[in-house]
């Protein structure tokens, strides 16, 4: 996804990965700026997943659900999606699905996000369990999982 958004701002000099890693947590982008900040740069600013990936995700969502085809077409350029003539002719369900393929790219790149981001569920059971098996522990009827 970061190296979607640098090939279509023409940023070949940013480096991809340190771009991703300003998508999670608390990053936020200072638009005057152009960097990233860990504080919001306004009250209102949104984090900088929300505003690279949600927003325009969303945007792609409900204009192909509920608008015309010569605006689903408009709102899909202007983030950098362009579809054959007469892929916009398709019911609203495949549209959305190629709309968002086409924005995507691939969904390899939310499920390396998802693998390198979030914690595996085998540690997350094991933190868990351990936390809740403290009294357990002392009681001596404790079982360990490890």
């Amino acid at each position: 996804m970061s190296r979607r958004y640098l090939r279509a701002a023409k940023a070949d000099k940013v480096d991809h990965e340190r771009f991703a890693s300003k998508l999670w947590g608390d990053s936020y982008f200072n638009a005057s700026s152009r960097t990233f900040q860990q504080r919001p740069p306004t009250s209102d600013s949104p984090r900088s997943f929300v505003e690279f990936i949600l927003e325009p995700m969303y945007k792609i969502m409900t204009c192909v659900l509920g608008e015309a085809a010569a605006d689903v077409k408009h709102t899909l350029a202007q983030v950098k999606v362009f579809l054959k003539s007469s892929l916009y002719s398709l019911d609203a369900k495949p549209l959305l699905r190629i709309a968002l393929s086409a924005f995507f790219e691939s969904s390899a790149g939310f499920v390396d996000a998802v693998v390198q981001h979030l914690p595996s569920p085998i540690a997350g059971a094991a933190r868990r369990v351990s936390r809740c098996a403290r009294a357990m522990r002392d009681g001596g009827s404790f079982v360990s999982f490890e």
